[in-house]
């Protein structure tokens, strides 16, 4: 293997790994894009390796992209078929339950359980992507998010490739989903060479569960602040209906239940009592439960729901709010508190412990106990009635996420993470001998 010093000063060979890419709309999707086109700009060689597939978790219907994007300039992307396999699936199913039932008479051990546990939550065949892995030629591999099976196997193929592995798990730690994938989730986090995690409060979170803290590093996510500079248009409001006179309530985020549109909209009950002049904008990817929101909004002119918006009208709406509310239980970082925040607007958050860590309560937004609309209700009435604070919490936030969240400052961070595990990779033992 060439030294680590001649590394850096040729252009490293990235393979990042994610189950969905451009052009779904989604956290890992975007930010996997965004660090990898920066790492191109930086000079790298980054490959990009997925499926076809269109819908996050839609394994049943196995929705695929109707139309392949050209390839962003310099970005490889490399993307699989992912055939119906609801048959395969239904039998791993069927075989780890009877291997659960032995485990509890003791007749084959829980760590048995785990290759049938990855299986149960991958998309490919493996053969497909490990291929490209067991060629040699990547200096690292990043594989992204939790609970996707794929991973497990990616980690083995490096480890006997003798390529660096490095897990990105983008936890949701208060997801009940994430604590039923954790067990083999943290095989891969032990078996990794490095980990990045987003916040302080994720790094605590593994190395609580035993993972060494010294191959943990904290990255964050990125924005683009160039890209919130003011749009072109200005009618938003006339566009959708808006009254000159209302604030707008703004929350961006994938329509499904769990990012928390339905508790905003009863907080919206409680405010308008006392703020009648508001109106509730909700932006995102549409989902199954979108037709509940639209049922919900068509009693009420006051909702405007924009789904599937582009990212010039995600844009137009963030710069006529009056704030962002996220109230999502379950967030890895919040990637939409760094888009309100470079339009330079307030932002509300549920008091998670991602959330208390991203936001600095009172200087540049303010958090609600979790499911509690009427605090929420509050909260924003608060923002709405106190003009200047609201201003200069925007302010705030604008100045922090251009001094620590541009994706040229993430990209370098992680950069540092690629080159650290040239250095620090423990060899196998056959590499040793």
């Amino acid at each position: 293997m060439a030294s680590s010093k001649s590394l850096r000063e040729s252009p490293m060979r990235i393979l990042h790994f994610a189950r969905l890419y451009y052009p779904v709309i989604g956290g890992c999707e975007r930010d996997t894009r965004e660090l990898s086109i920066e790492l191109v700009r930086m000079g790298h060689n980054v490959t990009i390796i997925t499926t076809d597939l269109a819908e996050i978790g839609d394994l049943k219907r196995n929705k695929y992209l109707e139309k392949i994007p050209p390839e962003d300039v310099g970005v490889k992307v490399l993307r699989f078929h992912v055939n119906n396999f609801s048959a395969s699936r239904t039998f791993t199913q069927f075989l780890h339950l009877l291997l659960e039932k032995a485990r509890r008479i003791c007749l084959v051990s829980s760590d048995s359980l785990l290759f049938l546990d990855a299986l149960q939550y991958s998309v490919l065949a493996t053969k497909h992507y490990l291929d490209k892995v067991r060629s040699g030629s990547f200096n690292v591999v990043n594989g992204t998010q939790i609970g996707h099976g794929e991973l497990f196997f990616l980690e083995k193929a490096c480890k006997k490739s003798h390529v660096p592995f490095v897990f990105t798990p983008r936890t949701h730690t208060l997801d009940p989903y994430t604590q039923k994938v954790m067990p083999f989730s943290l095989r891969i986090a032990s078996s990794a060479d490095a980990m990045i995690v987003f916040t302080k409060y994720e790094k605590e979170y593994y190395a609580g569960k035993g993972i060494d803290p010294s191959k943990i590093f904290i990255t964050g996510i990125g924005v683009r602040p160039e890209a919130f500079e003011p749009p072109a248009s200005v009618l938003f409001r006339v566009d959708h209906g808006i009254p000159g006179d209302h604030s707008i309530i703004l929350h961006i985020a994938r329509m499904e239940k769990y990012k928390g549109a339905d508790l905003l909209i009863e907080s919206m009950k409680e405010l308008w009592k006392r703020k009648p002049n508001s109106t509730l904008v909700l932006v995102g990817k549409s989902t199954p439960y979108t037709q509940e929101i639209k049922q919900i909004a068509q009693k009420e002119t006051r909702i405007v729901v924009l789904p599937d918006a582009s990212d010039e009208l995600k844009k137009e709406a963030l710069f006529a709010a009056t704030v962002l509310v996220n109230p999502s239980q379950f967030e890895s970082f919040g990637g939409v508190f760094l888009e309100a925040w470079a339009a330079g607007k307030p932002v509300i958050g549920a008091k998670t412990p991602v959330s208390e860590y991203v936001i600095d309560e009172g200087r540049d937004g303010l958090l609600f106990d979790d499911l509690d609309a009427g605090e929420l209700a509050k909260k924003i009435l608060f923002l709405l009635e106190n003009d200047q604070v609201a201003l200069e919490m925007g302010q705030n936030g604008r100045k922090k996420t251009l001094l620590n969240y541009s994706w040229e400052k993430i990209t370098k961070l992680t950069l540092e993470v690629y080159e650290w595990v040239q250095d620090h990779r423990v060899p196998s033992e056959k590499e040793r001998i």
